[in-house]
């Protein structure tokens, strides 16, 4: 089976795929060309493969194994790993190779369809930190409170409104900012007096630059320098 790590870790499953892939290139119909190799480039994976497999079966035959045999024979698997990978890159920058090819050579068969990614369903939750002045510290959190994004969430989109109350059109929030970073430093506009109301929101961005839809809106407001307001 194709896998991420095509190349199997131990010396018998190494030696079983490469017996496999070398009667695989043989038993093509157009041989080593139908996945964009040249004879010259089969018949040296097929030495390298040869060589090791002299040498596994040297190390593991009970009148010849030993020290000197098992150092051949890792220097022979290092050999043919090399010359696998080499041969391997070959046939998967070649653009006849099928999937159904690379499913036989047991080796990676490429993610080419993206994970769609869906706009986002959730609102954030916008936390008003401290108020310092005209100073704002914000912090947005996902619906369990926690100080993370959801996956596929880049940042979020903040408005503002100043008014008595929130306004009845979410069309009538001013833009303020996108933003990745999860705390944020607002700043009150410097015409703004103490008593006046501020209401912000802010919705998800995903990577798309798709958002969801935006979060209940939070009231904040300038205060006197030195003074907090609790979030």
């Amino acid at each position: 089976m194709a896998t991420s790590n095509w190349m199997p870790d131990n010396d018998a499953s190494l030696r079983d795929w490469g017996a496999s892939f070398v009667s695989q290139l043989a038993a093509s119909p157009g041989g080593p060309a139908d996945v964009g190799l040249s004879d010259t480039q089969a018949t040296e994976f097929g030495d390298a493969f040869d060589a090791y497999n002299a040498a596994y079966v040297k190390a593991n035959t009970e009148a010849t194994r030993g020290p000197v045999s098992t150092q051949q024979k890792n220097s022979a698997r290092d050999s043919f790993r090399t010359a696998a990978r080499q041969t391997v890159a070959i046939v998967q920058a070649y653009p006849q190779t099928t999937d159904d090819q690379r499913r036989a050579l047991q080796i990676t068969i490429r993610d080419t369809e993206r994970t769609p990614i869906d706009p986002p369903e959730e609102a954030p939750r916008l936390q008003v930190r401290s108020v310092d002045g005209h100073l704002v510290k914000l912090r947005v959190v996902d619906q369990d409170n926690k100080k993370r994004k959801p996956a596929h969430i880049s940042g979020y989109m903040l408005f503002s409104y100043v008014g008595e109350n929130p306004p009845a059109d979410p069309a009538d929030y001013k833009f303020v900012t996108t933003e990745s970073k999860l705390d944020y430093d607002f700043w009150l506009a410097s015409d703004l007096v103490v008593g006046q109301k501020v209401w912000l929101t802010a919705a998800w961005l995903n990577r798309k630059l798709e958002t969801g839809p935006a979060c209940q809106s939070v009231m904040t407001g300038p205060t006197f320098g030195g003074l907090s307001q609790a979030a």
